[in-house]
């Protein structure tokens, strides 16, 4: 890391100043040595697969900071950032019940301080299905991104279907999922939501819906006067084999 100074060297004012008297800026750089191990740190998540459902599939990682020795540091700020932004809602975990009034995007919602055994829990959820990277940033030191996904939601989950009543501006829901309760959810993840994509809405036209009905009531009606023919014709057939073996016997 490059440190740089900026400053103004002047002249006492005390003293008395000439008149071609002036400010002379100075610049000083040099490196910074964060005391974290790349190698001896670890980012561990609890799963790299979930849905995306904020509040039952939540990806948990869990970053141990350690020196080159193996001991833990304690105390050092700890960030986790997404490739895809605003779409993965990133929270300390000690800050999600603390930091209530936090609006997602806050850039402290992301980052805590390192525990006493050197460890920082930072959670992920997203109502986005998608491939996201996860990178961690410990005091001055990247670790390589974590690769995580969120997976589509199954389709019931994410389809209403409804029809529209004939005669009216009215529409009836036939299936429609189940809400998300808000208060399972954290002001980050309020926040999200109102930018989410709840799925998507069918309608279907009254005269066809109808229809299927009439079809889903009519066929097995079909079908069951279909099987009673056939077994009475195959009974007739049975009964006829009979007569005539008869006839042929009695003559």
């Amino acid at each position: 890391m490059s440190l740089v100074i900026s400053g103004i060297i002047g002249i006492n004012q005390c003293q008395a100043l000439p008149q071609d008297a002036k400010a002379v800026d100075y610049q000083l750089s040099g490196n910074v040595t964060s005391p974290v191990s790349k190698t001896e740190s670890t980012v561990i998540a609890n799963t790299t697969e979930t849905l995306a459902d904020p509040v039952n599939h939540p990806i948990v990682l869990t970053i141990t900071l350690r020196d080159s020795s193996g001991n833990p540091l304690p105390d050092k700020n700890v960030t986790v950032e997404s490739n895809r932004g605003s779409a993965d809602i990133i929270e300390a975990v000690d800050k999600i019940e603390k930091y209530k009034a936090y609006a997602a995007g806050d850039s402290k919602i992301n980052s805590t301080i390192s525990d006493k055994k050197g460890q920082a829990l930072i959670r992920v959820t997203s109502f986005i299905p998608g491939t996201a990277k996860l990178t961690a940033v410990a005091d001055t030191i990247t670790f390589n991104p974590i690769e995580v996904k969120f997976l589509a939601l199954p389709f019931p989950s994410t389809m209403t279907f409804s029809i529209d009543l004939p005669f009216t501006s009215r529409d009836a829901v036939l299936y429609e999922p189940a809400k998300i309760n808000e208060n399972q959810l954290s002001t980050s993840q309020k926040e999200a939501m109102k930018l989410y994509n709840s799925g998507s809405f069918v309608k279907i036209p009254f005269w066809i819906f109808v229809i299927f009905v009439l079809v889903s009531i009519v066929s097995p009606i079909l079908v069951i006067i279909n099987f009673i023919n056939i077994w009475r014709l195959r009974r007739t057939e049975s009964d006829q084999s009979k007569m005539l073996a008869r006839s042929l016997n009695n003559r």
